[in-house]
């Protein structure tokens, strides 16, 4: 019954005639192919995630402090939007600090997380008890790792995943980040696509872009002779369906890399998160990501 129904939805969404009359064996064949049809899409999806065609391989791979900040900052911004869902009033932090990040930092941001995390199982009506848990501190856990698994057990938990025009918000800062190493009017000099002339693009293409702009960037660096901590990072490839979340990851490590250069040529200061239209697609944020990187790429 659940393919019958889901059949009925499919043809009436794309406003064609149903077949009332059509067999038990039509409808099932029909239901079959649809369902095959998904299938092969999704493994297709999935085994291209895995094939970018740029990847910096001569890149730092260990995340340092300011990537572990981002992606808090990440799950914070995750997790008051899924509070919002349910009625509670949570702020979003609207400017990054653009510092030398250092564990302490990340440490205030933690307990942030933590506060929420609890609002959010009071909120979805679950009572934890992990009062028989023991804490061991021998045990030196990964906080990227950590983080990336509090993402997941917010989507569990009925946490819509990462909208597009977030992922959007850092590719404006990424471009933004860029366009402060201009020198001599040589962006002006980078043609900039219009965003209407652009076919609709997936995910994986906006991932696939964000890969290049690590690639570049490290060039530009070395180039330049610019060194931040660690290096210019890139996050290893993620061998699975390619999402908007799966993106946002990247360009945050992206965003960490740019604060760290911008601090080792400028100091402290404050960058303020663009706000933008929320009806934004993956063609958007591929859009200023190739942006960026051809700016790069001339500065190179």
């Amino acid at each position: 019954m659940q393919r019958i129904a889901f059949l009925f939805c499919f043809l009436i969404s794309l406003h064609l005639p149903l077949q009332v009359k059509a067999d038990n064996e039509e409808i099932s064949a029909l239901t079959q192919e649809i369902t095959h049809h998904f299938i092969s899409v999704l493994k297709l999806m999935k085994t291209q995630g895995s094939q970018i065609t740029t990847y910096c391989e001569d890149c730092a791979h260990r995340m340092k402090p300011r990537h572990v900040f981002q992606r808090a900052m990440d799950i914070d911004h995750h997790l008051t939007t899924f509070l919002e869902m349910h009625g509670f009033q949570a702020e979003y932090t609207q400017e990054i600090a653009i510092k030398d990040y250092q564990l302490e930092d990340i440490v205030e941001l933690l307990y942030n997380i933590e506060n929420k995390i609890e609002a959010v199982t009071t909120a979805v009506g679950l009572q934890i008890n992990h009062s028989g848990l023991k804490f061991n501190p021998a045990i030196r856990r990964n906080l990227f790792n950590l983080l990336d698994r509090i993402e997941i057990f917010l989507l569990n938990m009925g946490s819509p995943s990462v909208k597009p025009y977030v992922v959007y918000q850092k590719a404006v800062m990424i471009r933004q980040f860029v366009e402060g190493l201009c020198r001599d009017n040589l962006c002006d000099q980078v043609e900039e696509t219009k965003i209407e002339m652009l076919a609709p693009k997936l995910p994986l293409e906006a991932y696939r872009e964000a890969n290049k702009f690590i690639v570049s960037l490290k060039k530009y660096m070395d180039k330049n002779q610019l060194k931040i901590e660690g290096g210019v990072t890139a996050p290893k490839i993620v061998p699975e369906m390619i999402t908007p979340r799966i993106v946002n990851r990247t360009c945050s490590v992206i965003l960490a890399d740019l604060i760290a250069l911008h601090h080792h040529l400028n100091g402290d200061s404050v960058i303020t998160r663009p706000v933008t239209d929320k009806n934004i697609s993956p063609k958007h944020v591929w859009h200023q990501l190739n942006y960026a990187r051809r700016v790069l790429e001339a500065l190179t």
